[in-house]
């Protein structure tokens, strides 16, 4: 059963193809209007961790539900992902969201931390793993 939600999550994930990082390290992102979806996620294929993801869905029109949020709480995962599919992609009033992800993991003492803030418009998939290497003042290579 694990093998079906890792399989379904990777391919909302394949849909934008900046988001592999997670398959080699810890990575986070939002998307807004990706097909029909609002997401905030945190992900890494080959390590699980304590993870926890707060993602706020504006939205700036269309006639959708307005400004909510979503939380995926704090859970022992490879992926937490607060999402959802309430938008309507099409047609001259599409709705339209701006999305903000707030990434927590937990520390050994039991501690939430907070980790990474992510927000994006579109389906690009913003990867907040790039500020983290900037930040440490480290190159991409």
């Amino acid at each position: 059963m694990r093998c079906i939600g890792k399989i379904a999550g990777i391919t909302l994930l394949f849909s934008s193809t900046i988001v592999n990082a997670g398959f080699y390290a810890n990575t986070a992102h939002s998307r807004g209007n990706c097909m029909g979806f609002n997401e905030s996620i945190t992900w890494n294929w080959s390590e699980y961790h304590w993870w926890e993801v707060k993602s706020i869905h504006f939205r700036q029109k269309g006639v959708g539900p307005g400004t909510h949020d979503i939380t995926a709480l704090m859970a022992y995962t490879w992926r937490s992902a607060a999402l959802d599919f309430w938008t309507d992609p099409a047609g001259g009033n599409a709705d339209n969201y701006w999305v903000q992800g707030y990434h927590y993991f937990m520390n050994n003492n039991g501690q939430k931390i907070f980790d990474v803030y992510t927000q994006s418009g579109d389906c690009s998939g913003y990867n907040g793993w790039w500020d983290k290497i900037k930040a440490r003042g480290d190159e991409l290579i």
